[in-house]
């Protein structure tokens, strides 16, 4: 060491590492299935038309049932405050004049909407379909479900009838939205605790499928539902009309084109789906992420917990802690691209 020079001490840097708590209950149970029967053949489609403002209340909207593919019946339901009396009067004449049914949005509700979603086991499509039940809601809360998929969700009141269901909705991502009826308050602790055990009779969740969510995992990305009907060839395309004007024919035409494209896009989406041979139903598919889940179910490749339930702990936490999550990105993704090949062997 010369003469004047100073011994400087290293610097010392935190350093962290993955850890392993192993939780209360170490026995692996699987999610129990909330659907053992499964939807019936009616499907419920439906769109609203809302103010373009900040707000954006609910104007009116138009719905359209299917049974085993087949057209059955559509409509249009209006809030009285989100209409003039000249609005009013034009839907109400339209509607006769076309043979849609026509409600008031609490009458269609109780007397349209649930009984399909709930008494018939329908699957209720829609575009963007969280948007469009926020806006049919009479309230909302977060929820404090016991499900943590739920937890933290947005808990919509349908109607002011106690025996009706809340209807949960909760964001994962900028497409995929879990969305189920929550469980009845009527339901004895009883109940809830054989369900959680997987007896009994599970509380029923309903069966929701968004055309915006499925799109993506199926194809890869997000559409409007303007591009999708275009991506697809549906027979139908989504009409142009001034949201900000009156209430006129041109945008009735406008809102009940919409649910005649959806229902068209939601047809290709799900043959396309059936064309994977899976098991798991549409309704279930929220993200790529649901479908590569779906083929390893397929392929009966079970999670290591299940396979390996005597696994120590203190090997699982010696592995977490070696584990090194480097930074992987693509910035071209699906973007064809030429390459040079160089070897520089």
């Amino acid at each position: 060491m010369g003469r004047g020079r100073t011994v400087t001490e290293p610097a010392l840097l935190p350093v962290s590492v993955r850890g392993w708590f192993p939780p209360p209950d170490k026995s692996y149970r699987p999610t129990v299935a909330t659907d053992p029967v499964g939807p019936s053949e009616r499907v419920f489609v439906f769109d609203t038309e809302t103010t373009v403002d900040q707000s954006q209340s609910l104007r009116f909207g138009t719905w359209q049932a299917y049974h085993r593919d087949l057209f059955m019946l559509q409509g249009v339901f209006y809030d009285p405050d989100g209409l003039d009396d000249a609005e009013l009067d034009l839907l109400k004449g339209e509607a006769a004049s076309r043979g849609w049914e026509c409600h008031t949005h609490a009458n269609w509700v109780s007397e349209v909407f649930l009984p399909y979603a709930v008494d018939l086991s329908a699957t209720v499509v829609g575009h963007n379909l969280a948007f469009d039940i926020s806006r049919i809601a009479i309230g909302h809360d977060t929820t404090r479900s016991r499900d943590n998929k739920m937890r933290g969700a947005f808990s919509y009141k349908l109607v002011d009838d106690p025996q009706r269901q809340r209807l949960l909705v909760k964001r994962a991502s900028a497409t995929a939205t879990f969305i189920q009826f929550a469980v009845p308050g009527s339901r004895t602790p009883e109940q809830r605790a054989s369900a959680a055990k997987g007896e009994g009779v599970p509380p029923f969740r309903g069966f929701f499928v968004d055309t915006n969510a499925l799109a993506a995992a199926l194809l890869g990305k997000k559409y409007s539902l303007a591009t999708l009907a275009v991506a697809l060839d549906t027979e139908h395309r989504k009409l142009e009309v001034d949201l900000d004007a009156p209430v006129t024919v041109q945008l009735l035409d406008y809102a009940m084109t919409d649910v005649t494209v959806t229902w068209e896009c939601f047809v290709k989406l799900r043959d396309r789906y059936d064309g994977y041979g899976l098991d798991k139903p549409i309704h279930r598919i929220v993200s790529q992420a649901s479908i590569g889940k779906a083929h390893l179910e397929q392929m009966r490749l079970t999670p290591w917990r299940v396979s390996q339930p005597d696994f120590p702990d203190r090997l699982t936490s010696a592995v977490m802690e070696t584990y090194y999550g480097g930074r992987c990105e693509c910035r071209n993704r699906r973007i064809p691209t030429p390459g040079v090949y160089v070897d520089f062997l």
